[in-house]
């Protein structure tokens, strides 16, 4: 089972390390991990292992409401 996420949001060039058993989340530099997932970062592909939904959203509330999802019909 997959217990930690790396994140990198477009527009930022940090990453997000989120553990999922603790409930934290660390900024590490972008820098601090293997190049190559800057370079898959550059080129604009989405890898998910280990994730079967992952929704980017700007409001919390988006997460929790129905209407986020019936939005899309």
């Amino acid at each position: 089972m997959t217990r930690y996420l790396l994140i990198g949001l477009t527009g930022d060039t940090s990453l997000k390390l989120v553990d999922l058993e603790k409930g934290t989340v660390e900024t590490i530099a972008a820098d601090a991990v293997d190049e190559s997932v800057a370079q898959v970062r550059e080129a604009g592909a989405t890898i998910m292992r280990g994730v079967d939904v992952a929704i980017g959203i700007e409001d919390r509330m988006d997460a929790v409401g129905r209407f986020f999802f019936a939005q899309g019909k």
